[in-house]
């Protein structure tokens, strides 16, 4: 594993629903706010909701936010962004044209690729299964992501896996593929 100083790691997100959808990843390009994607008694029904897996909440997110519009709540939006730190939801209205272009998130010193994949060429350099504590497994999905990603720092501390630059973790299984970049 590099240093990751201050690098920034471009991704393509991917759309739900026809939306971009940035979690875990910001816009690059310029936006303004056009209020919040769902309330904060739906971001509580949401993520309570241990049945569905991430990528079914975020359908469900996109759909509030499309009846947030036709309730006249908020204009009409481009993109969704979920501030997962923070517990929010943002739909926004980019200035130019809409784009799918990001910047991801660091955890821990690691790129984390999130329902996005890397716009810079890469290899797979390894696999690792979604194994969680059950501590993880009932927690927040920034606490599940930060749990895979110091469980992929000690697994190449201790030798288990190749040295790597990022991680992509599939939002549905929560599997991780170990990169490398080219």
């Amino acid at each position: 594993m590099e240093a990751q100083d201050a690098k920034v790691y471009n991704a393509t997100v991917d759309t739900v629903g026809g939306v971009p959808f940035f979690i875990f990843a910001k816009p690059i390009a310029d936006y303004s706010e056009v209020g919040k994607a769902v309330s904060a008694l739906e971001i509580i029904k949401i993520m309570i909701d241990e049945e569905s897996t991430v990528a079914k909440k975020a359908q469900g997110l996109v759909i509030r936010t499309k009846n947030r519009v036709e309730e006249g709540k908020i204009s009409n939006f481009d993109a969704v962004i979920v501030d997962v730190d923070a517990e929010k939801t943002r739909a926004i209205k980019f200035k130019g044209t809409p784009s799918r272009d990001a910047n991801v998130s660091i955890i821990k010193d690691i790129p984390v690729f999130f329902m996005s994949v890397p716009k810079d060429e890469y290899t797979e350099v390894g696999k690792m299964d979604n194994e969680m504590s059950m501590r993880a497994s009932n927690g927040m999905l920034l606490d599940k992501v930060i749990y895979i990603v110091k469980r992929a720092k000690k697994k190449l501390e201790n030798k288990e896996i190749a040295s790597f630059d990022a991680l992509i973790v599939d939002s549905e299984s929560l599997e991780t593929t170990l990169i490398k970049f080219k």
